[in-house]
């Protein structure tokens, strides 16, 4: 069973200006905020040597709670999508509630120096049993935590990248 969610923001900056910074694992925790019962991001390490995002890559995510979640990059096309599975010791309710995620940003070019961007997610609950509170937790607390950050995400190029 799955529990889906979108959210938008338009960010005034050219599309690879935008991609650049948000798939950027350093300028990630700069702008993923969280909100409600959704942790800060507060660190993300690339894994097993890799020095740079490719398909494939595996990412450490630290967040505020003490969770130490992966990521793999699943899909990375400059300027337009990246994709990414998370999985891994989830705490707290999401540990009862979400057995792995994919998330994904897209970008779409509007006009000169007008980037739409798209993140979405898709969670697998663990059971029909924990569809309830999946939906508030995504649908309430993701979906704040998503748009928050994206409000962020669009601040970093009013103020200037």
């Amino acid at each position: 069973m799955h529990v889906h969610n979108s959210q938008s923001v338009v960010v005034s900056a050219p599309i690879e200006a935008v991609f650049d910074h948000a798939c950027d694992p350093a300028a990630l925790t700069d702008f993923i905020v969280g909100w409600g019962p959704v942790p800060d991001t507060v660190a993300i390490e690339l894994l097993d040597g890799a020095t740079e995002q490719v398909m494939g890559t595996r990412r450490r995510v630290q967040t505020s709670d003490g969770a130490s979640l992966e990521e793999e990059v699943l899909v990375l096309e400059r300027p337009t999508l990246h994709r990414y599975r998370l999985y891994g010791d989830f705490v707290g309710l999401a540990k009862l509630l979400v057995r792995e995620g994919v998330g994904e940003f897209r970008f779409e070019a509007l006009g000169p120096g007008q980037t739409r961007v798209t993140w979405s997610y898709s969670f697998e609950l663990r059971s029909v049993l924990a569809l309830p509170l999946g939906l508030a937790m995504v649908k309430i607390a993701f979906a704040g935590m998503q748009r928050a950050s994206l409000a962020r995400l669009a601040a970093v190029f009013e103020r200037g990248a």
